[in-house]
This record gives C-alpha cells, sequence and structure tokens, in this order.
C-alpha cells in the first residue's frame, strides 16, 4: 500500500544531496544501518552490485579521483510499506558532475528505490539501487535537447 514519503526519509535525501555536493564520501556510511553485515548498493553506472563495505568504500573514493565536483538531486516519488518500520521509497534524480581531464560537465537522470529501516531513532538505509533508463528513452531526451537548441518548439 503507498503512503506519504515519511518526512524524516525525505531528509535523508536532502542530507545525501548535500554530502554529493559537499563531496565528504567519508560520511556516506551515517546513512546505513548500524550493524549491516553488508550493504546492497548499485551504482547506474556499475554492472555489479556492492555487496561488500570494501566494494563500497572503494565506489566513493573512485567518484572523488575521477571527478572535480558536481551535484545530485533527488525526488522521491512513491513511498511503499514493507512492513513494521520498513519503507520502500521509489525516487528520480538528477546528476552532474565533472569528470577531470574534460572540459565540460556531464548529467543525467536515473530512477531507483531505496529501502528504509527505522533504528529506533532515525530512518537508515538498508538497500539502494538506480535503474536506468533504457537507451530509447535517453536518445529521445537528447533529441529533443538538440531540437530546442535549434529553436523548435513542441506541439
Amino acid at each position: 500500500m503507498a503512503t506519504a514519503i515519511n518526512p524524516q526519509i525525505l531528509q535523508v535525501f536532502k542530507d545525501l544531496e548535500a554530502l554529493w555536493l559537499s563531496r565528504d564520501f567519508s560520511k556516506m556510511r551515517g546513512y546505513w544501518l548500524k550493524g549491516l553485515p553488508a550493504p546492497l548498493y548499485l551504482a547506474e553506472e556499475k554492472k555489479e552490485f556492492f555487496t561488500t563495505w570494501e566494494q563500497f568504500d572503494a565506489y566513493f573514493q573512485a567518484v572523488n579521483v575521477g571527478s572535480r565536483g558536481g551535484a545530485v538531486v533527488y525526488h522521491p516519488q512513491h513511498s511503499t510499506s514493507m512492513g513494521q518500520g520498513l519503507e520502500m521509497v521509489a525516487f528520480e534524480l538528477e546528476w552532474t558532475t565533472y569528470i577531470k581531464g574534460e572540459d565540460a560537465p556531464i548529467g543525467g537522470s536515473v530512477r531507483g528505490i531505496a529501502l528504509f529501516e527505522y533504528d529506533g531513532s532515525a530512518w537508515k538505509l538498508k538497500a539502494y539501487i538506480e535503474a536506468p533508463l533504457a537507451p530509447i528513452l535517453y536518445m529521445r531526451d537528447l533529441y529533443k535537447v538538440v531540437a530546442g537548441t535549434r529553436g523548435f518548439k513542441p506541439q
């Protein structure tokens, strides 16, 4: 059953946006359930799930090494109760990054699911999955952007 998104969970998404902007990824684990033996994390640009804390930490270290800034903006869309103290939240996000060695930023949109558990004092992540759009959807958006820069308007 769908429910309104808990304001405390919405705040977690806002905190994650600030973390991405600051690039202080040493704080990332603090948003995850303490005592969790391993994360379940899938970044859209990775084929493999991260199922160890070592993979999780290495990913965020690589983000710092390979880019020189950027932002993530979350748009939580839908929340579904998965049981007492468990919420699954569907979201869309917009990302922009500056890859080292490139002269212009790149960005895109992705959708995803985050599973939160209430630990008695705060909502913490238990799983996080980004699901990229099909390539045809990216191409359609690209074509619309190009047409718009040439002065064409939707009819």
